[in-house]
């Protein structure tokens, strides 16, 4: 009990919300276990495990107790970065996108399954892990739906979900050599999925490769425009000094002389999708490359498609679209 405090202390140090739904589980745990028959007790091991998980996040977090107003201001400031909003279309993509790019379509549908499955007839173990699982989805559907880094905190307890939905079907010995079909294949599956996307880790991946292009094709002091002043981790790495560049966020907004090429990633349309930057570029530009590498393995694609990708996708396995103006156009944008 003091272990899993401690060590929910340190999940709450490595971001607040995964700490607070992981200390839900002690008021839970003990009223559910009753691991004293006296409430009163019950009543005390709560506060005294809140109290070790909140010791142990300042002893790792002190700058909170020195420096408490800057701390204050710094939440209100990413506050305007992650604000609640309930939402079903954001639970939905949380659901539909987010999830399944995480554990890969088989996985994913099995996933939901147990989870169906372990709300049936729960015992208490079961509630434990349902419980931050459901409790989660909802804060993190609500406040951070668009990102996959969130979803980590899932991970166990999707893992535990599955086990236990499998092991309840395998009670009923008809089904037992279709369950292990089912786990055979989401494993290979699975493990195909995985390694494809590391293999996107030991190549030049397309942010990269399009930088590299840039660099070799496109003679020095052409005029190149970008969505947003250049970003490490969105913009590809080409030589910005040899050229020269207009930051334009609205193509029919610009007033001037346009780029002669014009360079966009799938992080620019993250909240729409690339038929709506292609349907505000093309009356200027027309598409001249693509970069963009389809996780694979043994000559098996994960083509992940959704109409928006979430951001963090979008950083290491990006799409890179380099348009050139077109030919026929009077260059001057009135």
């Amino acid at each position: 009990f003091i272990l899993g405090c401690v060590f929910t202390g340190i999940t709450m140090s490595v971001l607040l919300p995964y700490g607070i739904l992981i200390a839900f589980l002690i008021p839970l745990t003990l009223f559910l276990f009753k691991l004293n028959s006296i409430q009163i007790s019950i009543i005390k091991n709560i506060f005294i495990g809140i109290g070790i998980v909140i010791g142990v996040f300042l002893i790792t977090n002190p700058y909170i107790l020195f420096s408490i107003s800057d701390v204050i201001a710094e939440s209100k400031f990413t506050s305007m970065d992650v604000q609640f909003r309930p939402s079903l279309n954001n639970y939905y993509y949380y659901l539909i996108t987010v999830f399944k790019i995480h554990l890969g379509t088989l996985l994913w549908a099995l996933s939901l399954l147990c989870v169906v499955i372990s709300f049936y007839k729960p015992k208490k173990e079961e509630l434990l892990i349902l419980f931050p699982f459901v409790a989660g989805f909802i804060l993190f559907g609500t406040s951070y739906p668009n990102y996959l880094l969130r979803f980590i905190f899932f991970l166990p307890f999707a893992v535990l979900i599955i086990g236990n939905g499998l092991l309840k079907i395998l009670k009923i010995k008809k089904l037992i050599p279709f369950v292990l079909g089912i786990f055979a294949l989401c494993f290979f599956y699975t493990m195909l999925y995985t390694l494809a996307h590391l293999r996107l880790f030991i190549t030049d991946y397309a942010r990269y490769t399009a930088g590299e292009w840039i660099n070799t094709n496109i003679s020095s002091g052409a005029s190149i425009g970008l969505k947003e002043y250049p970003v490490a981790f969105r913009t590809p790495p080409f030589s910005f000094a040899k050229y020269k560049i207009s930051v334009i966020d609205d193509i029919t907004k610009y007033k001037g002389n346009l780029p002669d090429y014009f360079i966009t990633g799938s992080f620019d349309w993250r909240f729409s999708s690339y038929e709506e930057m292609k349907d505000c570029l093309s009356d200027y530009y027309e598409e001249f490359k693509v970069f963009n590498k389809v996780p694979h393995i043994f000559n098996i694609k994960f083509d992940i498609k959704s109409q928006r990708l979430p951001p963090d996708y979008c950083y290491f396995n990006p799409t890179i679209i380099i348009w050139k103006v077109k030919q026929n156009l009077n260059i001057y944008n009135y």
